[in-house]
């Protein structure tokens, strides 16, 4: 199991999105991708996290304000920086991940079930992504009716160049270049990419849906149909 001391990650604010949409941005020392939680909150008050970022006492103070913390979502076996922390400090919070990629993230630490335990017909529901089996998107819709999509890497927004060789080594891997399904997606995560393609037609069909945030790279804050539908067409 990964070491749960608490670990300030180097991020920025708490930022609210939406009404019970709230996102930390943070730095990944790997890439200079960064690396985005987000805090979804249900409709019973509690809220959920999805890929925990570790931050400073006073943002961690901030989030704790907004509700209590149901659930700790590791969104893939890709992001399991912060989650054991998280866990070690919210410990009736419960760790889901998705199905296929749990025996992974219980090398990391202990996971209580997959998405299939979250609740139908709340503010926040999780649909498994078709032809991605390790990953799932979350839709959240607030008190007026508007949706948030909530992605992880098997969708990024990262502008079309990044900083330094390592920014240089992510444009030549294709995943620069805006909001995309990534060549490394494509070849490690995508299984099915006209299922995928498909899948993200339906989502695009969502009434009022408007915004899309995903774990790497820029928020779509308005227009998340029309932006998503072109990405659909990239996969046949």
């Amino acid at each position: 199991m990964a070491d749960a001391t608490w670990k300030v990650a180097e991020h920025e604010p708490l930022v609210s999105v939406a009404d019970g949409v709230w996102t930390v941005n943070a730095k990944l020392n790997a890439l200079p991708i960064g690396r985005r939680m987000t805090i979804l909150r249900q409709s019973t008050g509690e809220l959920l996290v999805h890929s925990a970022v570790a931050c400073d006492e006073e943002t961690m103070l901030a989030i704790e304000r907004l509700g209590p913390i149901g659930c700790i979502i590791v969104p893939s076996a890709a992001h399991t920086i912060d989650a054991p922390r998280y866990a070690a400090r919210y410990p009736e919070a419960r760790v889901l991940c998705p199905r296929p990629v749990r025996r992974l993230v219980e090398k990391v630490l202990p996971v209580h079930g997959d998405f299939s335990e979250l609740p139908q017909g709340d503010a926040v529901v999780v649909e498994g992504l078709d032809g991605v089996p390790g990953e799932g998107v979350f839709i959240h819709t607030d008190a007026a009716g508007d949706v948030t999509l909530v992605f992880n890497d098997a969708l990024m927004n990262l502008p079309d160049r990044l900083p330094g060789f390592k920014g240089w080594l992510t444009k030549m891997m294709g995943s620069t270049g805006g909001l995309k399904v990534t060549g490394i997606a494509r070849r490690f995560i995508v299984k099915d990419a006209k299922a995928y393609g498909a899948h993200l037609r339906r989502l695009a069909e969502i009434p009022r849906f408007e915004r899309i945030v995903v774990s790497h790279g820029e928020l779509i804050l308005g227009g998340g149909a029309a932006a998503l539908r072109p990405v659909a067409e990239t996969l046949g």
